[in-house]
């Protein structure tokens, strides 16, 4: 990969949308944009939807170490938010941490 590659090209992505991901957490307690709906506040914004659809994909890729925008310390930060990487998937959610090699 050169230097000049795609790796970071997101990071005023990820600057500007984590914040709102991280206001979120505070606010719900949870990553999951459904706690919005649930408690009567309508629905989360487009951009902060597409954030999250967007780390998803980027773990995947992570995970199987191919590139990605996502580094260990944004998954760690994610992770400390109780991120739900695998939201259908049932018994992964908050207790799953990969690592990876």
């Amino acid at each position: 990969a050169s230097s000049t590659g795609h790796r970071h090209s997101n990071q005023p992505v990820w600057s500007q949308r984590l914040p709102l991901l991280r206001a979120y957490y505070e606010k719900y307690g949870t990553c999951d944009l459904n706690a919005m709906k649930l408690a009567g506040d309508g629905k989360p914004h487009p951009d902060l939807k597409n954030f999250v659809a967007e780390i998803r994909k980027q773990y995947r890729k992570w995970s199987r170490g191919e590139a990605s925008s996502l580094t260990q310390e944004r998954v760690q930060t994610l992770l400390d938010m109780e991120f739900n990487f695998f939201p259908n998937e049932s018994g992964t959610s908050r207790s799953y941490r990969l690592k990876r090699h």
